[in-house]
């Protein structure tokens, strides 16, 4: 992003920040800047009112309307309001009719943790065991407070690092994987350096770096975890989710093989 002040500066335009839910840069994406910088601009909001008073004025244009119809079809679908607003409506609707329904749609709200919670102890943890089992790890812990909730496996070989994976930020976003620095003990900088070297192999940055997290990356799917990945979850121990969790698992396995003896 700091390449695109120094073009708004020079050329006094705007700075706008696009992503799905309108939130601030992440610190790799920001650097140095300030909220003040930029103008964060939502997806989910923004971008949809616009393309439906798009698709309103091309009403005569059908290729351009239906294609305008698909790529508003994909951000709901991108940001969880795949289900037509009628149908939430509808819902709403119904509730409204009784006072009991109302008091038992917060209730069921109020209980969503609660579910979440029950469904990543009785599904994805055992999952977890079993994935750090077949990869000759160990499940050393997880974060139960579900705000920012994470976990880590360790090699009994390994003595700075362990594979750690987590949401950094609240509500099951942003999930990431990587390295993670051993607390207890001070990683030598040769060590430090083979992981700042591995991040640009190949001539581009694949993965991040930063102290306590010598090397790491978002996921590429499952970023964010909704209704529609706490259901994934319960259905068993065997679902896209711990397996894409595996793969990742045995990404980063690769990787420690190429840094070497004395991890």
């Amino acid at each position: 992003m700091i390449i695109y002040l120094n073009i708004k500066q020079q050329k006094k335009t705007k700075l706008i920040y696009l992503n799905l839910y309108g939130d601030k840069a992440s610190e790799e994406s920001a650097v140095d800047l300030k909220k003040k910088d930029y103008q964060c601009i939502a997806y989910k909001d923004t971008i949809i009112t616009w393309l439906k008073k798009c698709k309103q004025e091309v009403a005569d244009l059908p290729f351009v309307r239906e294609n305008i119809k698909q790529y508003i079809l994909l951000i709901n679908k991108l940001t969880g309001q795949s289900r037509s607003d009628k149908m939430s409506n509808d819902v709403v609707d119904i509730l409204m009719k009784d006072e009991e329904n109302i008091k038992a749609a917060f209730d069921i709200h109020d209980s969503i943790p609660n579910l979440q919670k029950r469904i990543i102890y009785k599904h994805l943890i055992p999952a977890l065991q079993g994935i750090a089992s077949n990869n000759g790890l160990d499940l050393e812990s997880f974060d139960s407070n579900l705000k920012y909730f994470g976990f880590q496996f360790v090699n009994c070989d390994w003595k700075y690092i362990r594979i750690h994976f987590q949401f950094d930020k609240e509500n099951f976003r942003n999930f990431y994987y990587g390295f993670y620095n051993n607390p207890e003990k001070q990683m030598p900088n040769e060590i430090k350096n083979k992981f700042k070297n591995y991040k640009y192999e190949e001539g581009f940055p694949l993965y991040k770096y930063e102290e306590g997290l010598p090397l790491y990356k978002y996921m590429d799917v499952y970023r964010d975890w909704g209704k529609d990945e706490f259901a994934e979850l319960a259905k068993g121990q065997t679902n896209e989710i711990t397996n894409e969790i595996d793969s990742k698992i045995k990404e980063l396995l690769k990787i420690a093989e190429k840094i070497g003896e004395g991890l």
